[in-house]
């Protein structure tokens, strides 16, 4: 790479990372003359220090979506009627309530064989079920799981297959999560 190139991508890095650490981001608070809508801050609504940091004076945009917390005692069930999982791409409506609720949900771990590719190579490929679903009898997509901010997930494992397995909760916040 010829010398000027080099010079030119060390000095646009420099300033990239000069422009994204230099600037202090406004904070909002809820309710302030002018404030959009969307939760984005006011021009000239700043707060010292971030927001969600202890010590800020603006409240953060999750302030919005998070509930006051109900003591872990004092949660009921979820109501009948509600769905919390299914199978995609059925994703279950969003729930109505707006109480926090304890929701139960219990899968099965399922190995099988599956085709691979058009000429049928099989390999042995695992993932989940709904409890008691003897239909599902291999592989990927799991079931989707949609709850409530401020829910309690009791989640409950049965692994009955010829591997160890576990669970990772990630995106959590997907798709009409």
């Amino acid at each position: 790479m010829k010398p000027l190139y080099r010079a030119l991508i060390i000095v646009v890095a420099a300033l990239v990372i000069v422009a994204c650490t230099a600037r202090e981001r406004p904070a909002w608070t809820p309710g302030a003359s002018g404030a959009p809508a969307s939760g984005a801050p006011a021009s000239g609504a700043l707060a010292s220090g971030q927001p969600g940091e202890p010590g800020a004076s603006g409240i953060s945009a999750d302030a919005e979506v998070i509930p006051e917390l109900t003591p872990k005692a004092d949660l009921k069930p979820v109501p009948a009627g509600e769905t919390n999982v299914a199978y995609a791409p059925n994703v279950p409506a969003a729930a109505t309530r707006t109480n926090q609720a304890i929701v139960e949900v219990h899968f099965d771990v399922v190995e099988g064989a599956q085709a691979i590719d058009p000429k049928g190579t099989q390999y042995t490929t695992w993932g989940y079920r709904l409890h008691g679903d003897s239909t599902v009898t291999t592989g990927t997509p799991g079931p989707i799981i949609r709850a409530r901010v401020g829910d309690i997930l009791r989640f409950t494992l049965t692994n009955d297959g010829t591997m160890p397995h576990n669970v990772d909760f990630h995106a959590v916040t997907g798709q009409g999560g």
